[in-house]
């Protein structure tokens, strides 16, 4: 009699196993159906932060460059490679014809002067810029205007994979610039330069709208 009770609980135990090991498979599928069905969602939030983040880096970046250009008494210029992340930040003469970084002998007083190659957060890319020269650069000195022009035709002749330099003098003055910030999940953010002040203001995130 003893024997078979010791039996039964034996084969009560092997069954309390198997249907615990079923139900946790239940609940890992369960789980793993929630986190399938979430993940678009989770993905797109950290898609939305990483560019707004991108924004107010480049909001910051900005600001540094007017900073740099005031403090060492040099122009500064902006620019970037549309469709990626990649940025720069260099004084004016520290690049030559084809755009690369340069420093000749009669620049030594300007060798030591930073030059920043930075990066927009991961899935970040540069959409677009639309510029104001007119605008922004209508009350530059003789000297500025031609450092301008100058930028301008040193651009014309780099590849187009940059952008138009932004110049950013000494006395603090830029052109008014607009730039668009974009993600691979179809949403923008603009980040808009004021010439006079030097400011830069982030815009609103918005969703670009894709035709049927």
């Amino acid at each position: 009699m003893l024997a078979t009770r010791r039996k039964t609980t034996k084969n009560g135990r092997q069954n309390r196993r198997g249907t615990t090991l079923q139900e946790m498979l239940v609940v890992l599928a369960i789980v793993v159906s929630l986190v399938g069905s979430g993940w678009p969602a989770i993905s797109g939030g950290l898609g939305k932060s990483q560019l707004r983040s991108g924004a107010k880096q480049l909001r910051s970046e900005l600001a540094k460059a007017r900073l740099t250009a005031m403090e060492n008494g040099v122009a500064y210029q902006f620019r970037y490679q549309l469709g990626t992340g990649h940025f720069e930040v260099a004084p004016v003469s520290a690049l030559n014809d084809e755009g690369e970084q340069t420093v000749t002998e009669d620049e030594d007083a300007e060798a030591a002067l930073p030059i920043f190659e930075l990066e927009l957060p991961e899935g970040v890319v540069f959409g677009g810029q639309t510029e104001n020269q007119e605008e922004g650069y209508s009350s530059l000195a003789f000297e500025e205007t031609q450092t301008v022009e100058a930028v301008d035709t040193l651009s014309d002749s780099r590849s187009e994979e940059w952008s138009a330099p932004i110049v950013f003098f000494p006395n603090g003055r830029t052109a008014n610039a607009q730039f668009t910030l974009q993600n691979e999940d179809g949403h923008l953010i603009m980040v808009t330069l004021r010439g006079l002040t030097g400011s830069a203001k982030v815009g609103d995130l918005k969703k670009v709208e894709v035709p049927e």
